[in-house]
Order: structure tokens, then sequence, then C-alpha cells
């Protein structure tokens, strides 16, 4: 099977070059698989050394210069210019941490025929690397919020067609509303595999917790007339949970803030 990894990028040349850089493993000796990467790129002018780097070493590159839209408009203008069978989203800073463990990721959908294949992601900070632990029912990991990570996920080119591209009207939430349409769909395929083979450097404090939470809860709400009642009412326990700990997670970081 043919890989597409679609890499989004606006002002974020060393987050690109730490993804490309986790990628040079696949271009070395007999790659596994063939591949191709596309660079949907916001910000050309300060990526233009790199990716003239990458075409003299002969990279499976493909580049795709647009508009700042946001990163679903990107990702979406990715998906159609994709000619592989299996599409991965590796945006920039996000990183390959095993090729094996793709490559048993590739055989493992190939094999069972899965539509989505989901992985652990491995999160990595400037004191430890660790892995992200999920659920292997796609259903436990929606309540109430989004525990699957995009660079941890693969999908089948056709899913797209299927369901559609990503919602645009969302600016954070549109990976999760679109594993919720795998999950609602019968005829979607999902399976699980234990060994993270992607990952992504953990930042400062983030400040949207808010922002991504309340695209959740539209979610649900956009999708609510398709949920049987006693899922709507779990995602709504789920929901208010996941409300309560970041306001815990926000009075901390107040707590903390310097006066």
């Amino acid at each position: 099977m043919k890989l597409t990894i679609i890499t989004t990028v606006f002002h974020d040349t060393e987050g690109l070059k730490k993804t490309c850089l986790s990628l040079k493993s696949l271009t070395e000796g007999s790659p596994p698989f063939s591949w191709e990467h596309l660079i949907v790129d916001s910000s050309p002018q300060e990526n233009e050394k790199l990716i003239q780097t990458l075409q003299q070493e002969n990279w499976p590159l493909k580049h795709i210069i647009c508009s700042p839209q946001g990163v679903y408009p990107a990702m979406n203008l990715g998906i159609g210019q994709s000619c592989g069978e299996v599409i991965w989203f590796l945006n920039s800073g996000d990183i390959l941490v095993d090729a094996q463990n793709l490559k048993l990721a590739l055989d493992q959908m190939k094999e069972q025929v899965a539509d989505v294949l989901i992985s652990p992601v491995q999160v990595v900070s400037a004191r430890e690397a660790k892995v992200k632990k999920i659920s292997n029912r796609l259903i436990l990991n929606l309540l109430g919020e989004n525990r699957i990570c995009h660079q941890a996920t693969l999908f089948q080119a056709q899913v797209f067609k299927k369901l559609g591209l990503y919602n645009e009207g969302f600016k954070l939430a549109s990976d999760y509303e679109f594993l919720w349409k795998c999950q609602l769909d019968p005829k979607i395929r999902v399976s699980f595999i234990s060994q993270p083979f992607a990952g992504f450097y953990l930042g400062g404090r983030s400040s949207r917790y808010q922002d991504v939470l309340s695209e959740f809860r539209a979610v649900q709400k956009n999708l609510g007339s398709r949920y049987p009642r006693l899922l709507s009412g779990l995602n709504q326990i789920f929901y208010s949970l996941t409300w309560l700990r970041i306001q815990a997670v926000l009075w901390r970081e107040k707590l903390r803030a310097p006066s």
C-alpha cells in the first residue's frame, strides 16, 4: 500500500525540520513501503531553504502552497491531492518515532482490511518521553472529549470519499467530529495497535482548553440526532467530568502564575 504523509505548516520551520528529520529513515536503504510526502505550506518563504534541501535529496515531495486559512482547510487540500491508499496526518512538529511500528500498523490495516487504524502516541517533553495510552474501543476514546491524537491515526483514503472531508467550520475539533462519524457508521472498520509509531513534542501550557471543550460540545450537539439516547446521556456525563477537570487545571495554572 502506498502511504501519503500530509504535513501542514504555518510559521513553524523548526517544527517542520523535526518532522522531516524523523522521516529520513524512510528514504534510507530499501523502504518497506512506498510513500509520498505532501507539505501543505502556508508560509513558503520561511520554508524555502528546507524545501530546496529536500528536493535535492530526492525526497518523495509534493510541495503545495496555500493561503493561511487554518489547519483543517490545509488538511483537506492535502487529501484532495494525495495519491496514496492510506493517509497519515503528521503536521509540523509531529514526528515518526518508530518506522518498524509504522510498517506493522500498515501491515495490520491490510491484513484486517481496516479503514482506520489507531495507536497510542509518544509524548516527548524536556525531561522524558512517555506513551499516552488509549482504549481499544473507539467509542470509549470519544465520550465527552477526544482522547485520540491525529498523529497516531491512519485512514484509508476511501474513508474520506465516503464520509467527506474535515468540517472547516471548526478550528480545533473537526478531527473529533470525523472520528465520531467513523464510530457512527457501522461499515467503517476500526483497528488498534499497541505499539506507538508517532509522537509530538509537549510545549508550554495550553491556553485553549475551554475553546476546544466548547467545540467538543458543538460536535456532540451537531451529531446528537444520530446518537442513541443512552449515548447522548453518557456524552453529557463525560463532558461534565471533563469540564470540571479542565477548570481544575486552569485554577492550578492561575495559582502558579507569577503575581
